[in-house]
């Protein structure tokens, strides 16, 4: 049985993470944060029903460049939902040399 502290630990953990790995993104961030999301999703009892998926949104000229986006249904996702914008904006700033 969990406990609020069960959860409060799994967010803290995640919020860690996301700290750690700051704008790297690789396969070994991804399988990290999935396992660390998926803990927090479990604790919160989380209820994917309300979660909208975008697929095949292109982002480039090569008919390959295909991205599937989900919009967020919990807190959670909308707390990785915002890290993720942040590091693209983060991205972006960097590229213009702002």
């Amino acid at each position: 049985m969990s406990t609020s502290s069960d959860l409060e630990n799994a967010r803290t953990a995640l919020t860690t993470s996301i700290q750690k790995w700051e704008k790297k993104f690789n396969g070994e961030t991804n399988t990290e944060m999935i396992e660390l999301i998926s803990k927090v999703h479990e604790l919160e009892g989380s209820d994917y029903s309300n979660v909208k998926v975008k697929k095949g949104i292109k982002y480039g000229e090569d008919e390959r460049q295909r991205l599937d986006v989900s919009e967020p249904g919990s807190p959670t996702l909308e707390l990785l939902w915002s890290y993720f914008n942040l590091q693209r904006k983060g991205k972006q700033t960097e590229r213009r040399g702002f």
